[in-house]
């Protein structure tokens, strides 16, 4: 059976099915303003960015992929960094493996899609052969069939690590909610983003 941080994992994740996608977002509410930010900080998606930014997530909290999988983490109390191949290379891992590998008892474990030496996707196993994944700007995070997309690799976070994660979040808007209220992961705590990227 899969550990109440796992299980944190997965409920935090499926708590963000719904939101936007915007690369480089962190779970803040997309403004005008935002989608311009990110446009100009990242020049190769200002098009992707503004084109759905304005579109379809205008008010609506927005994280890219590796920070869907950052904030799950997070409300296990554990800290992993920004970019799917930066986290893959991390050393936060208890165990891994390739996608052939991947146990049955899957709950919050995290999904990684390679090419070449590069990790482009990530995602985390809700436990019921769904995951929940930022798919790109024109889906926003989704849950998905675990076998309908090509995922490559799995991972296990380190759970000895838990209880390290930054609290210092620097910024008032980034507090994940459902519904106007606090978003709580099954540890009662509250999920908050902190300095995310």
């Amino acid at each position: 059976m899969a550990s109440v941080l796992r299980q944190t994992m997965a409920a935090s994740a499926r708590g963000m099915v719904g939101w936007g996608y915007i690369y480089g977002a962190t779970g803040w509410i997309c403004t005008a303003a935002r989608v311009e930010q990110q446009a100009a900080q990242y020049p190769a998606y200002a098009d992707l960015i503004r084109k759905y930014g304005l579109a379809m997530w205008l008010n609506k909290r927005c994280v890219d992929c590796a920070q869907n999988t950052r904030l799950a983490a997070k409300a296990a109390g554990l800290t992993i960094p920004s970019g799917a191949t930066s986290q893959w290379n991390a050393d936060c891992w208890a165990r891994k493996g390739t996608i052939d590998t991947l146990p049955d008892d899957s709950i919050g474990l995290f999904l990684y899609r390679r090419s070449g030496t590069k990790m482009q996707h990530t995602g985390v196993c809700l436990g019921d052969g769904t995951v929940s994944e930022a798919r790109g700007h024109a889906y926003g995070v989704i849950q998905s069939q675990l076998s309908a997309y090509g995922w490559t690799h799995w991972g296990e976070l380190d759970e000895s690590k838990a209880g390290k994660a930054d609290t210092d979040d620097g910024n008032t808007d980034t507090k994940p909610t459902e519904g106007g209220k606090p978003m709580s992961n099954l540890a009662g705590n509250i999920c908050t983003p902190g300095n995310l990227k």
